[in-house]
């Protein structure tokens, strides 16, 4: 066995002579960024190796291990950072009351009585309840012959919980993104917003896209309890901050209500998803449940109910179910298109009380997660850059020294860059002898980065950390992003026989949708020409319509209908994009 020792920690792992460095770690909980799955093309997977007495940067994905090895892996390899609120101004939903609570009063036994505890429990609450062994269990510390002053929680004929004290009743609602998780915890006795809160996706490190997750889900039958395990770890960790923030207890949550896309619901049940990711591209569910949240190993209460959007396709998961939901698609008579851009950019179009919906891989360069000096929406993060005559300004989250590009920047700094010229129409950055005349304030900062043209963003002696730029693989992953939103988009219009003028409202969905300028997105040619003023940005409306779900019984039933009523465009087989795409790539 090979010893690697891990600083600055000190611990060490044990692996076999020929293991994957990264993979090594990812194992042993080191989670380490690899976003291209260990392609060794997104090179967010360097540690260092000691080498001698210094330490030298390598992409560990690309290294074997033949010999020990001392490796020292950077704080900012780990994920779970961003811990922003990415939810709707709305802080309330409508609740239907199903989970009901009630004191109770459980009377003594008396003399030659011959009723169970569970006997008298019942009758105290005034009727027949469905009692699971694991709540039968705790009975006994309960209810003795004396009897006992407890609340009941029980939903429809099914009893929840026991408690010897009287306490509120609390749900959660999941989106279980491709990069990023919401977590939002709510009073189902209210229906208030009691707190919610975001992190990253953990199996981001095996890949950033859900072909590459499926793929590593098929390498070996292990890994899909792995995938199943690191999304269950990070949903209970977001839960159990929440509850401790409100002052209860992780039992009193009664209720969950689960969304993401297809892929990502698959590998939550750890369910094998290979189906997904060849044609004809049929999941094996589209629809399950309801669970127990003890079989799913929630750490709620054991017998809360667990919900999942039901997914369109196998490419239009149930976050878009949600999002068609939460923003009244399938009711509205308005012709409206909706945009969740992300990893996966799902797409729907409502017009004439008909729904379209399509999917397209856009990749995870609106995430920075292949871009040079890209990163999460985290404080230091480049958000907005500013380009007018003779002026440049930058804006970074938490107004910190600039430590790197999140998506919104990257498109503010590609939209402005090639409106300034300094890039061309094919992507191009331009040499300094072309720049046009009135933006030649700006040719100092075309120069090189590891050899490549790439166009300086901010420089150290201007507050960042260090010099970041745009170089021009950056460019080119961006152009494969809005390329393919681009073209998504164009190819359910054309479905639907629709010009940009046609369209009363465009909706930017999710919580980069929320941040990205409009003007930006127009500028970079992600979006067809639509009016400015129709294109509204609305945060996590695939979240909220999952909160909506988990207060109501009808907006569940309602979600179901929306799976089954909504057309799908598989654009892989569509004759049409290819050739919409490589268009679609020009500035």
């Amino acid at each position: 066995m090979i010893k690697i020792e891990l600083q600055p920690e000190g611990r060490v792992l044990e692996v076999k002579a020929g293991t994957n460095l990264m993979k090594a770690l990812q194992k042993n909980g080191v989670r380490v960024k690899s976003p291209c799955g260990g392609k060794g093309t997104c090179k967010k997977c360097k540690v260092e190796i000691l080498d001698g007495t210094v330490f030298r940067k390598v992409l560990s994905c690309q290294v074997k291990v033949r010999e020990d090895l001392v490796v020292r892996v950077d704080s900012d390899q780990h994920l779970f950072a961003d811990r922003k609120s990415t939810l709707n101004n709305a802080n309330t939903i409508p609740v239907d009351g199903t989970v009901r609570a009630k004191d109770i009063q459980v009377p003594p036994v008396a003399n030659g009585e011959k009723s169970a505890s569970l006997d008298r429990l019942l009758e105290a609450l005034g009727g027949e309840k469905k009692v699971s062994l694991e709540l039968l269990k705790r009975i006994p510390s309960l209810v003795d012959s004396k009897g006992a002053q407890l609340q009941a929680v029980w939903e429809h004929k099914r009893l929840l919980g026991l408690f010897p004290q009287t306490g509120g009743r609390y749900g959660i609602a999941v989106d279980i993104g491709t990069t990023t998780v919401v977590c939002q915890l709510i009073d189902l006795d209210n229906g208030a917003m009691v707190g919610v809160c975001s992190d990253s996706n953990p199996q981001g490190e095996t890949g950033a896209d859900v072909i590459s997750r499926v793929g590593y889900q098929a390498e070996d039958p292990a890994n899909s309890t792995e995938l199943q395990d690191m999304i269950l770890e990070t949903v209970n960790a977001m839960t159990g901050r929440l509850v401790r923030e409100a002052g209860i207890t992780s039992d009193r949550v009664f209720k969950a209500v689960f969304c993401g896309n297809t892929v990502m619901l698959h590998l939550f049940l750890g369910l094998d998803a290979r189906q997904i990711a060849h044609a004809p591209y049929v999941p094996p569910m589209r629809s399950a449940g309801p669970f127990r949240a003890k079989e799913l190993g929630l750490a709620i209460c054991p017998d809360a109910r667990v919900h999942l959007l039901p997914s369109i396709a196998g490419y239009v998961g149930g976050d878009t179910t949600a999002m068609i939901l939460s923003l009244g698609l399938d009711r509205t008579k308005k012709t409206v298109l909706a945009v969740d851009i992300g990893t996966n950019g799902e797409i729907v179009l409502a017009h004439k009380r008909e729904l379209y919906t399509c999917s397209t891989a856009a990749g995870p360069a609106f995430e920075g997660a292949v871009i040079e000096f890209g990163m999460r929406a985290d404080e230091g993060a480049i958000e907005r850059v500013h380009i007018g005559p003779g002026t440049y300004r930058l804006e970074t989250i938490g107004k910190a020294p600039a430590s790197g590009l999140c998506g919104s920047g990257l498109i503010d700094a590609v939209s402005h860059f090639r409106q300034t010229g300094l890039i061309d129409a094919r992507g191009k950055i331009v040499k300094p002898d072309l720049v046009p005349p009135e933006s030649a304030f700006l040719v100092e900062r075309i120069g090189t980065w590891n050899n490549l043209p790439a166009i300086l963003v901010a420089a150290e002696a201007k507050g960042a950390q260090t010099d970041i730029w745009l170089t021009q693989s950056d460019i080119r992953e961006l152009q494969l992003g809005k390329a393919a939103i681009l073209a998504g988009v164009s190819r359910l219009m054309k479905m639907a026989g629709l010009a940009p003028e046609d369209v009363d409202k465009v909706v930017l969905a999710g919580a980069f949708g929320n941040y990205i300028s409009p003007d930006s997105a127009l500028g970079i040619r992600m979006l067809p020409e639509f009016s400015r003023k129709t294109i509204k940005p609305v945060g996590n409306a695939a979240g909220w319509g999952a909160a909506l779900c988990l207060g109501s019984a009808k907006q569940r039933a309602r979600a179901l209908k929306i799976s089954q009523q909504a057309g799908y465009l598989e654009l892989s087989v569509d004759p049409d994009f290819h050739s919409t795409f490589m268009d679609a790539i020009m500035f």
